[in-house]
């Protein structure tokens, strides 16, 4: 029988299949499948806050016997002796004592010299196959208690860590040649990120155009979902690639589609700005967890985040580089952001560009969350910490003054949004408050962008995205104008926003840092600039668009009711967090 958690990333991959397969239903069913998922992981997180759901430090007896009796046979009272003697971390003569006590080699063999001694044919015969018996039972237990004991290495460490806190775990072996294995738990950050994920998707599932669109979102949600949840390195990462495989799968289909004119080589080039730079951020990741499982013995996310932690510091810059360049063409940051406004220009479909940015933002978050900075501790508390500080705050300054000179509205909500990456970089490399401020930067920026970006895109096919030729269409469209003003001061980040909220936790963990003096104390303030210039951008953008004279005599349409159900969904959300600012944070950081 499944359990809980894979269901919950079943659901969405199931539903995604089906509108690529059937089209006309799929449509219909995507939008149920997203509210289904949502409700599934709310119940889910309601009893894991009400302290009601199975933790993974109590399942982890269970769950080693259930790994015993998959790999040596039902036998319970065997298995449960096996399981209790595998999570106490025996050594491999502890292992071969048992297999041999278990297998009755010793008693086999006593009993066939005394049979000897006595000269009696028939139980001398069946004295010697008894022994044999017993001996290939030893062979057979030991061949599978070492197996086990490197399968379970990873149950032990993470139910003896932080990581035991989390409920509804699951292990079972998934690539046994690679010695990863389905090994998933919900916690806070996963609870958070994926909520937030399936209001995204549906809202984005939505106001999607084509059938192949909402198939690639719901197959997104999947590997996000799994991504979320992962307790395993090779599990991240396969998650990791298949995502970015996704995204740039998605624009080359709308490059080659009926979306695009043939001289129209905009969406092939942000397919290649995509990929390019994805792919080898997955590789990096997949190094890095290759490199550091090999050490470990493990693949599980404590023991590889251990392993890091003790490296020497040299080595440790080096994961961490790798790591967050990794992180960074996620985020995506400056220099790695190209293919988000490139795709957003293109005229795709605004939908799915909204779902793989907010998406991207998650799970570039959740790398940097999971593995980067916790595996690399006194590398970030040096040099490398400062850097990515500033890689930061250079990138939110870069994507601000790029708006400002934007006139495409579609480019200008694109780089807004990659604004928010930057900001998530700088909160996790300060460190303390400023890493809860990054992860409640990285939901909201994906809410509030994933919002901008689907407005834009409705302004843009109504009114035209030349913003000098746009205005005052806040009188014939109020609800689109509201949505709008809404998604940018989320993201700009005004006081009463959950944006501010973010910001002032990333802030306060810098003047923490600054004070410890792992970053320069007069850079604080001056990272105030970007923020400044990001606000006056967004604000230049929407009264530029909706406020002023009416310009162009074209009948500009309001939000129908499916578009304002999407827009509206991503809104409550981020209006419902900002109300509760300090209990999200909470569980993000639980």
């Amino acid at each position: 029988m499944l359990a809980p958690l894979t269901w919950l990333c079943l659901i969405p991959a199931l539903a995604g299949l089906l509108a690529l397969a059937s089209p006309r239903t799929g449509r219909w069913v995507a939008p149920g499948a997203a509210t289904l998922t949502f409700l599934l992981a709310l119940l889910l997180g309601t009893r894991l806050l009400a302290g009601a759901a199975p933790l993974l430090r109590a399942e982890a007896p269970a769950l080693a016997q259930a790994r015993v009796a998959q790999r040596l046979g039902p036998e319970s009272l065997i298995n449960e002796r096996l399981a209790e003697a595998l999570l106490a971390q025996p050594s491999p003569r502890e292992l071969d004592a048992l297999a041999l006590e278990l297998a009755g080699t010793r008693l086999a063999a006593e009993h066939l010299r005394a049979c000897e001694a006595s000269g009696e044919v028939a139980p001398l015969e069946s004295a010697r196959a008894a022994l044999s018996l017993a001996t290939f039972e030893q062979a057979r237990l030991e061949a599978g208690l070492a197996a086990l004991d490197h399968e379970l290495r990873g149950l032990r460490a993470a139910s003896a860590a932080s990581a035991g806190g989390a409920a509804y775990a699951e292990l079972r072996p998934w690539l046994p040649g690679a010695s990863a294995q389905w090994f998933v738990a919900l916690d806070g950050v996963a609870l958070g990120f994926g909520l937030a994920l399936c209001l995204l998707t549906l809202a984005t599932s939505l106001m999607a155009q084509r059938a192949q669109s909402v198939g690639a979102i719901l197959l997104g949600q999947a590997l996000l979902l799994v991504a979320a949840l992962a307790h395993d390195g090779v599990l991240f990462a396969t998650a990791w690639g298949g995502f970015v495989v996704l995204g740039g799968g998605l624009l080359l289909r709308g490059a080659a589609g009926e979306d695009s004119s043939a001289d129209d080589d905009r969406p092939a080039r942000a397919a290649q700005a995509l990929l390019a730079p994805g792919l080898v951020g997955a590789l990096l990741l997949g190094g890095a967890i290759s490199w550091l499982g090999a050490r470990a013995g493990s693949f599980d996310l404590t023991s590889l985040v251990a392993e890091g932690a003790a490296l020497p510091p040299r080595s440790q810059a080096l994961l961490l580089i790798a790591l967050a360049l990794a992180c960074a063409t996620r985020l995506p940051l400056l220099g790695l952001h190209g293919w988000l406004p490139a795709a957003a220009s293109s005229g795709l479909d605004p939908a799915p560009l909204a779902f793989f940015q907010g998406g991207s933002l998650l799970l570039g978050g959740l790398g940097l969350a999971r593995l980067a900075l916790p595996a690399c501790p006194e590398a970030l508390g040096g040099g490398c910490g400062l850097a990515l500080w500033v890689w930061g705050l250079l990138s939110v300054l870069f994507c601000a003054l790029a708006a400002l000179g934007e006139r495409d509205l579609r480019r200008q909500a694109a780089l807004s949004a990659a604004a928010c990456g930057g900001l998530v970089l700088a909160g996790a490399a300060a460190g303390g408050a400023g890493s809860g401020g990054a992860l409640l930067e990285a939901t909201a920026g994906a809410l509030a962008g994933a919002c901008a970006l689907l407005a834009a895109g409705i302004v843009s096919r109504r009114a035209g995205s030349d913003l000098l030729a746009l205005g005052g269409l806040a009188q014939p469209a109020p609800r689109l104008a509201l949505v709008s003003a809404l998604a940018a001061l989320s993201l700009a980040g005004v006081p009463g926003s959950v944006g501010f909220v973010s910001r002032a936790a990333i802030w306060e963990g810098s003047w923490a840092a600054s004070a410890a003096g792992r970053l320069p104390a007069w850079t604080v303030p001056l990272g105030l600039v970007p923020l400044a210039l990001l606000g006056l951008g967004l604000w230049w953008s929407f009264q530029r668009v909706f406020l002023g004279e009416r310009r162009g005599a074209r009948r500009v349409r309001d939000l129908d009711l499916r578009e304002a159900s999407a827009l509206f969904t991503l809104l409550m959300a981020l209006i419902l967090v900002g109300l509760d600012p300090s209990g999200w944070l909470g569980l993000l950081s639980r």
